[in-house]
Parts: C-alpha cells; structure tokens; sequence
C-alpha cells in the first residue's frame, strides 16, 4: 500500500523552523516508526516542492538556488527547475514504504495563495499517496505579522515597522486565515484538513501540536518534545540596530553577502540587542479588531469553537531604550572586531 501523506504547509511564524528541525534530527528514529522524512526537494525546510508549485515562478531562495547547484541547472528558468524537482521526488517517492510520509513546508501556505495551484498540487500528490492530511497552525495575526518584520531584517531589508503593519489586513493572503482555511480544504476536502492554533505567548509547543494534528503522537513516545525555539526574536534595540545596518549595507558596496550575514548575527547574538520590547498597541488593536468576525467564523468552521480562537492580550507600552552610549559604541566595535 502507498504511505499516508502529512502535509504541513505552515503558516509561516508558527514554530515550522523549530518543528522541521525536529524532525530531520529524528529523522533516523522516525524511519524506525514507519514515518519517513524526504531528502530530494531541500531539508529541513522541503522548499523545493513549494516552489515547483508557485504561481509567481519566484526562484529568489536559498535552498532552490543550492538545488539547482547540485543538479548543474541554470538559477534563472522555472519550468526546468520544476521538472527537475519533481523527477527527483518522484523517484524518491516511489521506493518508500513507510507507512507515514511528511512533506513540510511554510511557503506551500505562503507562495500557493490561489486554487489552480493548489488543485495542481494536489493532483500531483495523489499519484504517489493512499491519502493525505493537509495540517496547518494559525497565529494572531498582528504577532504574525511582528514576527515577520523580523524575519524580514534578518534576510536584509530596511523598512520601517509601519509598512510591514500596513500590509497585514483582510485583503492580504497570508493573514487571512479563513479564506486560507477554506481554500486547502475545498481542494482536499474537508475531512482531510485539520486546523490547529499556535500561541508562542502561551509557551504552544509546535513539535507537540504538529504530532497530535498528524495522529503521530503515538509512534513517536520516548522522544523528547520539549525543545529550544528555533527563531527567537530580540528586543526593540536589536531589531532597530538591525534595519540601520541594513540601510547601511544598501549605501554601501564594501561588504560581501558572507560578511554582511555574519555581521547581523553578530550583532544579534550581543547582549545589546536585548533591550526594550518591540510593539505597537494601536496597530495591534486595530488588527485585532479588524479580524475578529472573520476570525470568530474560522474557529466556528474549522476548530469547532464558539468566538474568536485567538485572545487580544494588550501589552506593555515600549520600554524606555536609554541605553548608555558607551555601550552602543562597545557592542559595535566588539561586532567588527569578531568579523576582522
């Protein structure tokens, strides 16, 4: 019998990192359970399959350029990058006889946002698997979006916090979470999608969500779920720290994309990028209000709630960053000192 497909697709900014890095490192253990984890289209992160499957045809990502490395492709032509990774899956597909397969990537939520890629996802799946769980996490959308305007500073952008804000409505797909909702399970039907809701304010393990969504909780007792977050976000200094340096690097042609990458690890890893909390109560009330009837609709559809699934829960105004500037300058300098 063809192995049952787990497909996680995200969202983004719900623990995925964490989650596919808990997985490849168990990879061999789980093997051992009848659940097998794919190598051919990039891991941890199977970014490659999502991309084959893009609308946009974007080849603008780390792990698709390595791909193409490995397999002599040119950087700049979809269609053959997309044959080529699903040839490789296919082939690997093929000769798996576990009884589990999970695929798992964020950017299926993020990139497919439209039903002919879906429905053309889909038809390519059931060729290779008995039946298939669409599994996803869905967060606040305002922490959602905060989160991604830092992840946006660490891949090099520059932009103010208040354009990032201005993205997140109703009319945007990666925050709209019922039309998310409805648009996978409409393709997969409905039984064959499950729904679950992350809250890193509340300490959600995603590792543990992930396996109870998946019905794999009891092939994988013994291992431990209780593991460090892969992406952890630092205070107001650091992410205000960390645009400045990349405006820096767009002024400047002086340092490599190796270097600048180190520098804003660097940077990240000092105490200095530890201070202040980063947030704004208008923008977060007015998401929060914004979403709440669509929000409410999606709990009643697919998690069988009454009410909004998601709590408001109103923070602290931004610390005071009076930070001495002897220790702005020691942070910098011990910064390049480490590059030199």
């Amino acid at each position: 019998m063809p192995p049952k497909l787990i497909l996680h697709i995200g969202c983004p900014k719900t623990g995925t990192t964490t989650l596919q890095k808990w997985l490849y490192e168990n990879r061999d253990f789980l093997l051992e359970s009848g659940i097998y984890l794919p190598t051919s289209i990039g891991s941890p992160n199977n970014r490659c399959l999502s991309a084959a499957f893009d609308p946009q045809k974007s080849m603008n990502d780390g792990i698709v350029s390595r791909f193409c490395t490995a397999h002599s492709l040119p950087n700049s032509c979809h269609l053959t990058f997309k044959k080529k990774a699903l040839e490789v899956f296919e082939n690997e597909a093929k000769k798996v006889s576990s009884d589990f397969f999970i695929i798992t990537s964020e950017h299926f939520h993020q990139l497919l946002d439209g039903e002919d890629s879906v429905v053309e996802l889909s038809e390519f799946l059931h060729g290779f698997f008995a039946s298939i769980l669409v599994v996803c996490s869905f967060r606040e959308q305002y922490s959602m979006c905060r989160s991604r305007y830092f992840t946006a500073l660490k891949m090099g952008k520059s932009q103010p916090f208040y354009e990032t804000l201005r993205g997140c409505s109703l009319n945007s797909h990666p925050y709209n979470h019922l039309n998310s909702a409805r648009l996978w399970s409409s393709v997969f039907g409905k039984d064959n999608f499950c729904a679950e809701v992350y809250s890193p304010e509340s300490a959600s393990n995603a590792v543990e969500n992930f396996l109870n969504a998946s019905g794999l909780a009891d092939r994988t007792k013994g291992l431990k779920l209780d593991i460090p977050r892969a992406n952890k976000s630092p205070g107001h200094s650091g992410l205000i720290l960390l645009r400045q340096l990349n405006a820096l690097f767009k002024e400047c042609d002086g340092f490599s994309a190796e270097q600048q990458l180190k520098l804003r690890h660097l940077l990240l890893e000092h105490p200095i990028s530890s201070h202040g909390h980063f947030h704004n109560q208008k923008e977060a009330v007015r998401i929060f209000k914004e979403f709440s009837d669509s929000n409410a609709e999606f709990g009643r559809e697919f998690l069988a709630l009454s009410g909004n699934p998601f709590v408001f829960a109103p923070e602290v105004a931004s610390e005071s960053l009076n930070i001495p500037l002897d220790e702005v300058a020691d942070a910098f300098t011990r910064v390049l000192r480490k590059l030199a």
